[in-house]
């Protein structure tokens, strides 16, 4: 059973409890629920600008706490960039990072990360090789609209790196993706 933080806002506690979550406190993350050991999973969500705030103030590091950080988006202007960084340092902690293109689509993302969890084999974004990092430049890669793991995987084989993303021009990028996503990856990435 998934549990949303009594706190979080009255409309994602009305749609949460809607599909099957309990509302009720939550000392750690906005969302947690046991996995397939019964080991307690806790996701803390966060829009892009939030997070950027939380890097200012110095609230970062209490993601090291949670299992996961919910980016809620799409971000503006060069949002992504500054946060790259900071992403980069939450996955070094553990945390894991995945996106939710808005509040009323973040309820369904955490019923995916609960069924996943819900399985012993957590092998998702395993990193292929002796490539130092590609589990969070992969990670980092999902946090852009329409990129999920395999087109992730995709950008990484072609552009070996983020840095060789940003360096490709669109047409480049729309030899791997789909030209609307070589669009936005560029316009996110400039």
């Amino acid at each position: 059973m998934i549990t949303v933080d009594a706190r979080e806002p009255e409309s994602l506690r009305r749609l949460c409890a809607a599909i099957g979550f309990h509302v009720e406190p939550l000392e750690i993350g906005d969302f947690a629920f046991p996995d397939y050991s019964g080991k307690t999973i806790t996701v803390e969500r966060k829009t892009y600008s939030d997070l950027q705030s939380s890097v200012v103030d110095g609230r970062i590091t209490n993601l090291a706490a949670v299992d996961y950080l919910l980016l809620e988006g799409p971000p503006r202007g060069g949002e992504i960039l500054h946060i790259i960084p900071a992403l980069l340092s939450i996955q070094n902690s553990g945390t894991k990072v995945v996106v939710s293109t808005g509040m009323p689509m973040t309820p369904f993302a955490v019923m995916q990360i609960y069924e996943w969890h819900q399985k012993s084999e957590h092998h998702l974004l395993e990193p292929r090789g002796h490539r130092s990092g590609l589990a969070a430049e992969l990670s980092v890669l999902c946090a852009l609209p329409g990129v999920g793991p395999k087109r992730a995987r995709v950008l990484i084989d072609k552009f070996g790196s983020i840095s060789g993303i940003m360096s490709a021009t669109e047409s480049e990028l729309a030899t791997v993706v789909p030209r609307k996503v070589a669009t936005d990856i560029k316009r996110i990435l400039k």
